[in-house]
C-alpha cells in the first residue's frame, strides 16, 4: 500500500510540473521582421491609461530583445475605452508599431515606425484583455525614412502582464 501511495504521489508531481507544449510564454512579444524572428522577452512597460482627454485611452507595450537589444513599441490611441477587438491605423485612430535596431552597447542605431501614409498598414488585434493581462496579434509596414527600404512585421504576437 505504501508503494502505491509513493508511486501515485510521484506521478502526480511529474504530471503537474510538466508544461503543456501549446502554452504561450509569459510576458513575450514575438514577431517576424523582414523574415527574421525576434523575441522581445524583457518587457519595459505595459499598460492602458487615459489621455489628456478623459474619453480617450492609450495602450503602450514596450519590449527589448535581450539577444540584440532591439526594441519594439505597440501603441493604440483610441477615441474611447480600449477593449478586445481589432484596431488598424487611419487618420482618426493612431495604431503604431515602432521598431528600433539595437547593438551591443544598447544604443538604438536605426528607427522604424508605422508608415503613416499607408492607411491600414498597421493592425493590432486584442484577443484577450483583463485588468492584469493582455494578449493579441499584430502586423505592420515600418518606415525608416531617409530613403531606407520599408520593413514588414508579420506574425506578431503578444502575451503580457500589465506592469
Amino acid at each position: 500500500m505504501k508503494k502505491i501511495l509513493i508511486l501515485t504521489a510521484s506521478i502526480i508531481i511529474v504530471i503537474s510540473s510538466c508544461k503543456k507544449k501549446d502554452q504561450a510564454p509569459e510576458d513575450t512579444i514575438s514577431v517576424t521582421i523582414d523574415g527574421v524572428n525576434e523575441n522581445f522577452t524583457k518587457i519595459i512597460y505595459a499598460g492602458i491609461g487615459s489621455t489628456t482627454t478623459a474619453s480617450k485611452s492609450h495602450l503602450l507595450i514596450t519590449g527589448i530583445n535581450p539577444n540584440n537589444n532591439d526594441l519594439i513599441d505597440l501603441e493604440i490611441d483610441a477615441s474611447s475605452k480600449i477593449v478586445k477587438g481589432n484596431y488598424s491605423n487611419d487618420v482618426n485612430l493612431p495604431v503604431l508599431v515602432n521598431y528600433g535596431v539595437g547593438n551591443p552597447s544598447k544604443a538604438i542605431t536605426e528607427e522604424y515606425q508605422t508608415n503613416g501614409t499607408k492607411i491600414n498598414s498597421t493592425a493590432i488585434a486584442i484577443t484577450s484583455l483583463s485588468d492584469t493581462k493582455i494578449e493579441g496579434t499584430f502586423s505592420a509596414i515600418l518606415d525608416g525614412g531617409s530613403g531606407k527600404p520599408l520593413k514588414t512585421a508579420t506574425s506578431g504576437k503578444f502575451n503580457i502582464t500589465f506592469k
